[in-house]
């Protein structure tokens, strides 16, 4: 996939981008205009300085990244990779951007480790506290158990009773050769005789029977309507 090079100097400060400007190509064509970051022939790459003495920091145009004078960034998300590479090269050091389930997102290194940002469609960052932290949230949502839905999902499906059969099984049979890729697990569940083939599904078990139990339970628990919809200011 394409991607931009960033050749000019790492941008991580509001002096770094007033200096970028200071220092940016002038166009003939327009000289009271942007600046070219990386000379006069990458036009794609340009720096400008607004009245309110803000640096736009513009790819293909787009403002991605906008340091002000308070010393706050603001940041616009596209979900491209040039983009991306443009993001990172222009922002400060302990930030960085990267596509985290198919949206743009910033991580922040704080004192308490890296915390996850979604970009909906901008977010500025200002220093408080010695952190970066944002103006305004776009929450993730994230999925999270109801404990009193699965409790009972497990009770119905017979799940306990599997889970101590397989713990044994894996230790006297041999692993299956093949998997098995029956999709409706939970009727092979509730089938105390079809048992050996839902154990075919899960060849893992033989690994870690552990890890292949917690499959199952998920997959129990999406049947049974057991996940909700959780929203978090961030991730980390």
């Amino acid at each position: 996939m394409y991607a931009i090079r960033c050749a000019f100097c790492r941008i991580n400060s509001y002096a770094a981008a007033l200096k970028a400007w200071k220092d940016g190509a002038i166009f003939r064509s327009n000289r009271e205009g942007p600046r070219g970051l990386d000379g006069t022939r990458k036009k794609h790459l340009t720096v400008e300085r607004t009245e309110a003495e803000d640096i736009i920091l513009r790819l293909h145009e787009c403002p991605v990244v906008t340091w002000h004078k308070d010393g706050s960034i603001t940041i616009v998300g596209y979900n491209s990779k040039s983009t991306i590479v443009f993001a990172k090269h222009c922002t400060p050091d302990g930030m960085s951007a990267r596509m985290c389930g198919g949206r743009f997102a910033i991580d922040i290194h704080s004192k308490w480790g890296w915390r996850t940002y979604q970009v909906a469609n901008k977010i500025t960052f200002r220093q408080r506290d010695g952190d970066w932290k944002a103006d305004e949230i776009t929450p993730w949502m994230i999925d999270q158990v109801n404990r009193e839905r699965a409790k009972q999902a497990l009770s119905e499906t017979g799940y306990s009773e599997f889970r101590a059969w397989l713990i044994v099984y894996t230790q006297m049979a041999a692993q299956p050769s093949h998997r098995n890729y029956e999709k409706n697990k939970l009727a092979l569940l509730h089938d105390r005789s079809k048992w050996r083939e839902l154990a075919a599904c899960y060849p893992e078990a033989w690994r870690d029977v552990e890890r292949a139990l917690g499959s199952l339970r998920k997959t129990i628990y999406y049947e049974h309507n057991c996940i909700e919809q959780k929203p978090v200011a961030f991730l980390g």
